[in-house]
């Protein structure tokens, strides 16, 4: 169904960033997503306490709920687009390119580089959403409509370069982590394929859960597997290879072996230890006759 002119002019705002003698600043509050190209110039984010380079040609991306302060140095140029959830609606793209931006558009991006003729052209497409919305010529929201795709095309065609050069914030990293310890805690990871599916070496990976945690992603990986494995035997009634089986465990014995070092018990001595520990004591006032 068309959306109106109305509607997608609510929706977002796009605006040239001029080379200027001062310092530009701008505080964004996480209402809307963003993205800044910069073509020329440098400047700096600060976003959860963190602060971050930019060097042109690079890109900025921050996904609505995060706040930011952004900083540009005199003589910076290059364009901005504030859009909202809604407006990412506007845009007809085919499933696969959909899909995959998604995934990418979730995260920030902060100081992704760019080929400069790359960032000329996504400048080009962002100064000509702004020339639209200013304008009220007949098919605007259309035009919008299909500058908007054309924009979104061009961030998927960077999606490699986003996945292997964009350096995400630790604490990102560390949430992020977090969130797929949870989701593969049955798959037997290794530390290296959650650095994989986050686009970070395994040496950033480590460094950023040690100082945030104190403790190696590996300890955090084991010790969840533990508490889950702690969960089942105390609740639930499955034998200790059913409980190996759903976390992932091909040999129950090596599993006994795993609990035993993390816990100092083997399976079958911690459970019974909790069922001791739960089981009502005798001689009770309910106990007499």
């Amino acid at each position: 169904m068309p959306h109106s002119t109305r509607d997608i002019t609510q929706e977002l705002e796009a605006q040239a960033v001029r080379s200027a003698l001062d310092v530009g600043q701008w505080t964004l509050h996480g209402l809307r997503s963003r993205c800044f190209i910069l073509t020329a110039g440098a400047g700096s984010i600060e976003i959860g306490g963190d602060d971050v380079t930019l060097r042109a040609p690079c890109l900025v991306w921050l996904p609505a709920g995060q706040s930011a302060h952004l900083t540009m140095q005199a003589g910076s140029s290059g364009a901005w687009l504030a859009l909202t959830d809604q407006a990412l609606g506007h845009v007809a793209l085919p499933g696969s390119i959909a899909d995959d931006l998604r995934h990418m558009l979730a995260r920030p991006q902060l100081g992704t580089r760019l080929k400069p003729e790359i960032a000329r052209r996504l400048t080009d497409n962002l100064l000509a959403i702004e020339a639209e919305l200013r304008s009220v010529e007949p098919g605007t929201a259309e035009m919008v409509r299909h500058l908007l795709a054309v924009v979104f095309i061009g961030l998927w065609r960077l999606s490699e370069l986003v996945s292997h050069d964009a350096r995400p914030l630790p604490r990102f990293i560390v949430d992020r982590f977090l969130q797929l310890v949870e989701l593969h805690l049955d798959d037997q990871w290794k530390v290296a394929d959650y650095a994989a599916a986050m686009g970070v070496s395994t040496d950033r990976l480590n460094t950023a859960v040690r100082r945030a945690l104190g403790k190696a992603p590996l300890e955090i990986i084991h010790a969840r597997v533990c508490a889950a494995a702690r969960q089942m035997l105390e609740s639930s009634g499955l034998q200790i290879d059913g409980v190996a089986a759903l976390l992932g465990f091909d040999d129950p014995a090596y599993f006994s072996r795993f609990f035993k070092r993390l816990t100092g018990l083997s399976p079958r001595q911690y459970r019974h230890d909790y069922a001791s520990r739960a089981a009502p004591p005798t001689g009770s006032f309910a106990a007499w006759p």
